[in-house]
């Protein structure tokens, strides 16, 4: 029996192979409860405010630890530029050389808030990321009598920008149940987009966002270190997290998060 069932959109069969599906299956069974928890925790954080009952800044721990250097990638100066991953021709265009020949250094392939939420936006994502790490992502507009496709030469450097908790994706189930759109779509960025990397030697580095409490931040650690565990091809690759302070509760939990 299938355990995990999904709409028939554009792509689906690309991104929905037998070790995909596994893998979403393992992450929901692993993690759907502590999605949940996180997601009663925000309601616990907001009827607490609303009480007046502000947060306070969190004490750390003292004790002897550190974090890894960040990556020379991420240290480049340089144009930084950010689009939806899901729209091909948008993300083509941010990918190739402006009108006066200069290609952003950094690319911010943004899956939540330009993202479309709907399953047809995370497998288009998916597709295009990995195609775009290909050098093969192009595309064809009937409409307008267009085609796009990469530019020669080094495209920017990604940051995969990831969806936050608050969502589910009701199109994709296990055992009747909408999986956590968040699981989904780093399942997808992992599995399909880690290829990728992992064929270039390059970093996977994954921007956190909408993020209110160290619990959320511990979540994203544990689902990346899990996707780690079980596809091979990541045993090799850095992956990194990097958590978008954007909220209230967040800043008062930065060092913790």
């Amino acid at each position: 029996m299938t355990r995990l069932t999904h709409a028939s959109v554009p792509g689906a069969d690309d991104v929905f192979t037998p070790g995909f599906c596994d893998l979403v299956v393992a992450l929901h069974d692993r993690f759907a409860a502590r999605v949940a928890g996180v997601r009663d925790g925000r309601e616990v954080l907001q009827a607490a405010a609303a009480g007046g009952d502000l947060p306070t800044p969190a004490a750390i721990d003292s004790g002897d630890w550190t974090v890894p250097a960040v990556p020379e990638e991420l240290r480049r100066p340089g144009i930084e530029i950010s689009g939806p991953a899901a729209i091909t021709p948008m993300m083509i265009n941010a990918l190739n050389p402006g009108p006066e020949g200069t290609r952003a250094v950094g690319y911010l392939d943004d899956d939540e808030d330009a993202g479309g939420h709907s399953l047809t936006d995370t497998v288009s994502a998916a597709r295009n990321r990995l195609a775009a790490l290909d050098g093969t992502l192009s595309h064809h507009d009937p409409a307008k009598g267009r085609d796009y496709a990469l530019a020669p030469g080094q495209v920017p450097f990604f940051v995969h920008r990831e969806r936050g908790w608050h969502l589910d994706e009701p199109d994709v189930q296990v055992d009747g149940t909408p999986v956590s759109a968040t699981l989904l779509g780093l399942a997808a960025t992992m599995f399909h987009v880690g290829r990728g990397h992992a064929d270039q030697g390059t970093g996977l580095w994954c921007y956190l966002p909408k993020c209110e409490t160290p619990d959320e931040v511990a979540l994203y650690r544990d689902v990346l270190d899990a996707g780690r565990e079980l596809i091979p091809h990541l045993s090799s690759v850095d992956i990194r997290g990097i958590v978008l302070i954007e909220s209230l509760p967040a800043v008062f939990a930065m060092e913790q998060m």
